[in-house]
């Protein structure tokens, strides 16, 4: 049986493996229908979605992040935020919470448009969440896994810099999300320092 993923975006992919110039194999993941196709994920490895829908294999990864530290950072949208949960997703890495936003609201942007396409709007909100791109707008990194403290960074995006800088002092991560993440998806958010 072929291994199949469908991402957030309903498009199935193919697991699939090369050889790699080293000499092993390079495995990945392809929406192309065309063999040859693994039936099952090597060991040690692991499929992963981007928050844009990119899907991939990676090695397993051993994260300092718990699930009770990304719920920390969800419950935090959810209650500081006017964000709609299809706005923003949440990923992490090895030491890292970063927070995305979706790129454009198609409801949002109808309804300006024309108010009769305002009754469209959950419809076309949702569409957007499937099909539109994230970009990735704050993060918490841990500082110190015994103490469990974070630091916040959030993206720069002035010409010659576009990189993470960072907000604030560092903290405890429920300190932070509380103090940081109400900015998200507003102006504030860029005067941040």
């Amino acid at each position: 049986m072929i291994l199949t993923y469908t991402n957030r975006k309903g498009v199935q992919h193919y697991l699939r493996a090369v050889k790699a110039k080293a000499g092993g194999d390079r495995f990945y993941f392809s929406s192309k229908a065309e063999g040859p196709f693994l039936d099952r994920i090597p060991e040690g490895y692991e499929i992963h979605e981007s928050p844009n829908g990119r899907v991939s294999v990676r090695r397993k990864r051993k994260s300092l992040i718990t699930d009770e530290e990304l719920k920390t950072v969800d419950d935090g949208l959810k209650r500081f935020t006017s964000l709609q949960p299809y706005q923003y997703r949440i990923d992490h890495d090895r030491n890292a919470i970063t927070a995305f936003l979706l790129d454009a609201d198609l409801g949002q942007i109808a309804s300006k448009i024309h108010p009769d396409l305002a009754e469209d709007h959950e419809y076309l909100s949702e569409l957007a969440a499937r099909l539109g791109t994230c970009t990735a707008m704050m993060r918490f990194c841990l500082t110190d896994k015994e103490k469990r403290t974070f630091h916040t960074e959030r993206f720069c995006f002035v010409g010659g810099i576009d990189d993470w800088i960072p907000v604030g002092q560092g903290g405890p991560l429920l300190f932070l999300v509380g103090k940081f993440v109400k900015h998200l998806g507003k102006e504030s958010f860029y005067e941040l320092d």
